[in-house]
């Protein structure tokens, strides 16, 4: 028997989720009217550490920097626009009459960003700890559920009404690696002004992004590296499966073991992944420099499809045996089969830093060439565990390719 309390609570929560929704459609509008305004343009400018004059400057280099969901809830819930003057939303709240969709506009014009850890991730949702105090909340949300890794770091805002919490935004996401310096950040930002806390957040991921970014990505090194997924909402109406089992009769993606492989570079870069979970199209790669390029291919193959986000994920426990435990066995195991098919499938003729430049088909052709390459193959062997004999079996065609069976 289900005990009305529950059934009172479960109504409660979507009213509120519907709310939500409602208020931040309203509000996104309203924040992207506002674009002209030179009170908009002064607090850019402030935002992004680049002088923004007008609305073609400020889309400019928010496009480039991929920031509006960033820019976007600071401006709207942040942002002061002088002393003792509320933020741009506050204008908004004379349009909603309903005391629900008013206690989540005032409840977001309060709540702050700040930085959480995913501490659990189970049938009933995600479990996030945030980093400046330890506390938990529990988010019923399906898509995080379907994306979260327990140790990611979120650049996120949660929004309580009462003893029920809603996941407002993800700013940025950022790999286990990331938490030390994040925690001192998160700090920091929680005793400042709420105006300064997501830039204060943002500049801290920036820099742990640019330190792992100069790790290379040969294999003796890819501890440092990240595993990105990119979120893509599904339009309504849109036949998104019907266009993705279009593509793959056409050979530009296959099926492999409940994802689908690009085989095509017009859908994205070669090897990377695709897979359809929760009403959301998640596109995955092992080499983060090509998010970009992934999400414009993505979306011009993909009628239907809208960004969301991109989450990071580190590579590092699919390598270090004492971290394997760090995530669920079925996690590991996709975690595997993604970075190697992408690697394994152009790696014979991709140029790699730990060969100076050259590509393992030419590196074969000299005594230490050879020497590097089989040991490369030898490591890659490690994740070959976890994912399975399709990998090893991919391991063994490599060498029979480049003759060092």
């Amino acid at each position: 028997m289900v005990e009305p309390g529950a059934i009172v609570h479960s109504l409660h929560a979507r009213l509120l989720a519907r709310a939500h929704v409602r208020v931040l459609v309203a509000a996104v509008g309203y924040g992207q009217k506002q674009f002209d305004r030179a009170l908009v343009h002064r607090a850019a400018t402030a935002f992004l550490g680049v002088e923004v004059v007008d609305r073609a400057d400020l889309e400019a280099v928010l496009d480039e920097r991929e920031a509006h969901a960033q820019f976007l809830p600071w401006l709207l819930w942040d942002a002061p626009r002088g002393p003792r003057k509320p933020p741009l939303a506050a204008d908004l709240r004379d349009r909603f009459r309903t005391g629900v969709e008013r206690t989540v506009l005032d409840g977001l014009l309060t709540v702050r960003p700040d930085a959480y850890c995913v501490a659990c991730v189970d049938a009933a949702g995600v479990v996030l700890e945030r980093l400046a105090d330890g506390s938990r909340t529990h988010l019923s949300e399906p898509t995080l559920r379907a994306v979260a890794a327990v140790g990611e770091i979120y650049i996120a805002r949660i929004l309580h009404v009462g003893d029920i919490a809603l996941l407002d935004a993800v700013h940025a996401c950022m790999p286990a690696a990331a938490r030390p310096q994040l925690e001192k950040a998160a700090v920091r930002a929680a005793r400042g002004s709420r105006s300064k806390a997501l830039p204060t957040l943002i500049a801290a991921c920036q820099q742990v992004a640019q330190r792992l970014a100069r790790l290379q990505p040969g294999l003796a090194e890819v501890r440092g590296q990240m595993h990105a997924t990119l979120v893509f909402a599904l339009t309504p109406g849109a036949d998104v499966t019907a266009r993705l089992d279009g593509l793959a009769a056409s050979g530009e993606l296959e099926r492999l073991r409940g994802r689908l492989s690009i085989r095509h570079p017009a859908i994205g870069p070669v090897g990377t992944v695709l897979r359809l979970s929760d009403g959301r199209l998640l596109a995955s790669t092992s080499a983060p420099w090509r998010a970009r390029s992934l999400r414009i291919a993505v979306e011009r193959a993909v009628p239907g499809v809208r960004y969301v986000c991109t989450l990071f994920r580190d590579l590092g426990p699919l390598f270090d045996l004492g971290r394997r435990e760090e995530l669920p066995r079925h996690e590991l195991r996709r975690l595997a089969e993604d970075w190697l098919g992408e690697c394994l499938l152009t790696f014979s003729d991709t140029p790699h830093v730990w060969l100076d430049g050259a590509t393992p088909r030419e590196a074969v052709r000299t005594a230490s060439g050879r020497t590097q390459v089989q040991a490369w193959l030898r490591d890659v062997e490690r994740v070959g565990e976890v994912a399975g004999p399709a990998c090893r079996a991919a391991v063994d065609s490599l060498r029979q390719e480049l003759a060092l069976a």
